[in-house]
């Protein structure tokens, strides 16, 4: 729906308000049991973002100002979370290739390692989280969270802000005052934002509804 439909209503409103609460609420329970998972291989959802991050870069690794970037974090977040994943020995720094002058982050071999176990047991873990929850239901969740996550993705949107003044009789009037432009950074890859709680959530679902539906066409 349109947020700037004309037929909005207090209803409607509430209604939407109601939905941003329980996406919230269930984002945040899903970042919670990820969490509490991934602390199991000594990480957590920063930590493993930064790997995947690093491990999909390659052999060219990034810079702390790329890697800052497609975190859409500060390089001083970014600086403090990397001294402590070299200590791990879970983070390399080298020299750049294609640049001497510049030195990139690379995964090291035990964070490799860590990666590969935490996306080994994937599948298994998220059927369980997911227990319970059908194949077809799963696909509809993730067809309304992508059609949720395209809207938050948007760099600029326009929404008509309504104000609810009263009459005369003391009922409710609700009309549409001024379209107002919203700019906002993309906050998708931020581990520390709500939409990456979301993004994590439909990578799961995505997983177990491929593997139910695997096994249901071996049965």
């Amino acid at each position: 729906m349109d947020l700037a439909e004309p037929a909005l209503t207090e209803k409607s409103l509430a209604n939407f308000a109601t939905l941003l609460d329980t996406v919230l609420r269930v984002s945040q329970i899903v970042r919670v049991r990820f969490n509490e998972w991934l602390a199991e291989f000594d990480l957590n959802d920063g930590r493993y973002t930064v790997l995947q991050t690093l491990a999909s870069a390659g052999n060219h690794g990034l810079s702390q100002a790329e890697l800052a970037e497609r975190l859409a974090q500060s390089e001083s977040n970014v600086s403090t979370l990397i001294e402590r994943m070299q200590r791990d020995r879970l983070v390399d720094r080298s020299r750049s290739e294609a640049d001497r002058r510049k030195r990139v982050l690379l995964i090291s071999d035990r964070g490799r390692l860590a990666l590969d176990d935490i996306e080994e047991q994937r599948s298994r873990w998220t059927a369980q989280l997911f227990q319970g929850m059908s194949v077809a239901d799963s696909r509809q969740l993730i067809s309304l969270l992508n059609q949720l996550g395209q809207i938050l993705k948007s760099k600029s949107y326009s929404q008509k802000a309504f104000v609810t003044s009263r009459n005369a009789d003391g009922s409710a009037d609700s009309q549409a005052s001024t379209t107002v432009m919203f700019h906002s950074e993309d906050p998708i890859d931020n581990p520390g934002s709500p939409q990456f709680a979301l993004q994590q959530m439909l990578l799961a679902l995505s997983v177990h509804a491929n593997s139910e539906s695997a096994e249901k066409e071996v049965a």
